[in-house]
């Protein structure tokens, strides 16, 4: 059944995000995130932080949890390290 995993997406997670939450990668179908916005895959993967506190890098280049999402797109959260 390979018509599925077109719509698929790869979703990191670094640091201490994985270690809260208990797993560092995870593929998600993107026909379940309806506007395909990095924000709305944070909230579908039930990841409850404030959005200033975390880097989002798709493809691995920095991005907005504005930006969309494609098919196949890797998607990295990793929180933004504060000195002190």
């Amino acid at each position: 059944y390979m018509k599925n995993k077109a719509s698929q997406i790869k979703v990191l997670l670094f640091a201490e995000l994985s270690e809260k939450y208990g797993w560092d990668e995870k593929y998600l179908s993107l026909d379940l995130i309806e506007d395909k916005k990095a924000k709305s895959i944070l909230k579908h993967i039930d990841i409850n932080v404030d959005h200033q506190s975390i880097i989002v890098a798709i493809n691995k280049e920095i991005s907005s949890l504005e930006a969309t999402v494609k098919d196949n797109d890797e998607v990295a959260f990793m929180p933004i390290f504060t000195g002190g």
